[in-house]
């Protein structure tokens, strides 16, 4: 007699694979959706990197234009007063916010240094000489050597006195971008550093833009006829913070580094492991690189919960189906087994009786 189980058994096979063609489609769409999902967060944060990047790039290209326009009141003036520069400038500073300070660095012949602060006593500034760094904190007279290029001409002087007669050309970093400039005939900025008038613990970078006094097609003719430098002064956090301001309310963190020498200019945190958006800029020939990354906050307004709910629709349809062919299963085997015919061919039946044979020899005994 078959058992129950056994004759219920056979009709429970499609529960089964209904269970396990649904789990594996489930798995199968959520995956497809999953993959849809992370290229749409990679589009949305190609949109919003690449909006904010242009702000920055944007900035960084109207302050190269007031150093062109700087060149240019040189070129055309000759010589400027302090007080013109001064007016020229205004106009610039108060409309761009990024710009820490604008100056000029004359180019002084090592015997002419005397000279040129007794202009600055002259002009009102009885306290000013050339000074260098003896530390990050520290600025000390500058000491005797054959050229200075010091910061005669500094805008706004009232937030940015301590680097007032700094000679920028006692500074490697500064050294390398001036003379890079000067033999270029092109602007160049240095790499990050701690500005001479910084009083906090925030990194800045100077661009230079190199002026001549004379014909500068050949480096020779540049190195013979620099006259000085125009100068945009900035602080990282001051520029960063005008351009990404946005970008940590829509969800994204900005990380930069200078792709020269490797340093992090500045850092919002996130996780690396995140699918990022990257770009380059050029900021007076130096390659930074822009990377942003989605942090939880654009990740949970993203369709990160499309894959997640198909995937947990899909295992409830495939349970819910499974369960009813299973249940459909039982029942008909309940029903076969209480059928007239199953019990007829299974129930019980008393065995026959077999035929007694004698013995041929009992009679005769």
């Amino acid at each position: 007699m078959p058992a129950p189980t056994a004759l219920a058994a056979p009709r429970k096979i499609p529960a089964l694979l209904a269970l396990c063609v649904g789990t594996a489609l489930s798995l199968l769409v959520a995956g497809l959706l999953r993959s849809w999902e992370q290229r749409e967060v990679r589009e949305q944060v190609r949109q919003v990197a690449e909006e904010r990047a242009e702000v920055l790039r944007g900035q960084i290209v109207r302050s190269m234009e007031v150093l062109h326009a700087i060149a240019a009141l040189y070129d055309t003036r000759g010589a400027v007063s302090r007080e013109e520069f001064g007016k020229f400038v205004a106009t610039a500073l108060a409309r761009q916010p990024e710009l820490q300070a604008l100056a000029w660095d004359a180019r002084v012949a090592g015997p002419e240094r005397a000279a040129w602060e007794r202009k600055a006593h002259d002009d009102g500034f009885p306290e000013f000489q050339f000074t260098e760094e003896q530390d990050e904190l520290t600025l000390i007279p500058a000491a005797t050597r054959a050229e200075y290029f010091p910061v005669f001409y500094l805008e706004t002087l009232q937030r940015n006195r301590a680097a007032f007669g700094f000679d920028v050309g006692s500074e490697p970093r500064r050294r390398r971008a001036i003379e890079q400039a000067r033999d270029t005939g092109q602007p160049a900025a240095t790499a990050p550093l701690r500005l001479a008038q910084e009083s906090a613990s925030q990194r800045g970078f100077l661009v230079f833009e190199p002026l001549y006094t004379g014909p500068a097609s050949t480096v020779e003719e540049r190195r013979a006829h620099l006259s000085g430098f125009a100068v945009a002064v900035f602080r990282v956090g001051d520029l960063v913070a005008s351009a990404l301001r946005d970008t940590g309310d829509k969800g994204l963190a900005a990380t930069i580094t200078d792709e020269s020498d490797g340093t992090v200019i500045y850092r919002q945190p996130a996780k690396a492991d995140e699918p990022a958006w990257d770009t380059t800029l050029d900021v007076a020939g130096r390659r930074w690189l822009l990377r942003f990354i989605p942090t939880p906050t654009f990740r949970s307004a993203a369709l990160a919960w499309q894959s997640r709910a198909a995937l947990l629709a899909g295992l409830v349809i495939s349970g819910l189906t499974a369960a009813f062919l299973w249940n459909n299963a039982e029942r008909a085997a309940e029903i076969a087994r209480s059928s007239p015919r199953w019990i007829f061919a299974n129930e019980p039946r008393p065995r026959p009786k077999r035929p007694v044979t004698r013995n041929p020899n009992s009679s005769r005994t």
